[in-house]
């Protein structure tokens, strides 16, 4: 099993070794994609976490447990197909070419298994068809 889970730290939960624990604790693999953390204000981190997925169950059961809260990736962008006008000015803004145009069809495809949720779609699509929870 691989999820890419969104971590939201408080300041309280900077010093925690949340991540430490996942691999050594928990034998999951952690890989961090993104992560802007301030010290006195806490931050987000953006994470591919792959193992058993009962292990993984519990992992996250232990990291609410440090004040952090967990949020699958998918949860946080969203994209409203329906706002779309297929222009494609998010494709190039894309760091991970998660966005691409099919050319015969003519319409956005999205691959949430490339996406890191940095939000560069949300900010410049001109119909806001994309949102963020963050």
């Amino acid at each position: 099993m691989r999820k890419k889970v969104i971590f939201t730290i408080p300041r309280e939960a900077m010093e925690s070794s949340v991540v430490q624990d996942l691999v050594r604790d928990f034998g999951l693999d952690v890989t961090i994609l993104r992560a802007n953390l301030e010290p006195d204000e806490g931050g987000r981190m953006v994470l591919v976490i792959s193992g058993d997925k009962g292990v993984f169950e519990k992992a996250m059961a232990h990291v609410e447990t440090t004040g952090i809260t967990t949020r699958l990736l998918e949860h946080d962008i969203r994209w409203h197909a329906d706002l779309c006008v297929d222009c494609g000015a998010c494709i190039s803004i894309c760091p991970t070419q998660a966005l691409s145009l099919d050319r015969d069809a003519f319409k956005m495809r999205i691959n949430f298994g490339r996406c890191i949720a940095c939000g560069a779609c949300v900010e410049i699509c001109p119909t806001k068809a994309f949102s963020a929870n963050f």
